[in-house]
């Protein structure tokens, strides 16, 4: 998700897959090639580590919605005030 407004708090949950939503935040595209959170799914065995980036940045991204996560990755450089990052570790 990007473009969530500064003062926003959190995400509510079981956010709609939509591209767009009603308050403006838009959605990429997730690895499974389609709009929103799709929870972990690892393989079988050792635990698999789920990476969460949150970037605080001083611009508004002109990406359309679904844009994918290297043109997220490539519009926000030179853009990020702060960022935070939490690991998951699941096994199945």
């Amino acid at each position: 998700i990007f473009n969530i407004p500064a003062d926003s708090r959190g995400l509510a949950e079981a956010v709609a897959t939509e591209r767009q939503l009603p308050d403006g935040n838009r959605q990429g595209s997730n690895d499974f090639g389609s709009i929103g959170y799709g929870g972990p799914c690892p393989p079988p065995g050792t635990p698999h580590r789920y990476h969460f980036n949150l970037y605080a940045l001083n611009i508004s991204l002109d990406l359309a919605a679904g844009a994918s996560k290297q043109h997220v990755l490539n519009a926000i450089k030179g853009h990020i005030l702060a960022q935070a990052e939490r690991i998951g570790l699941y096994r199945r």
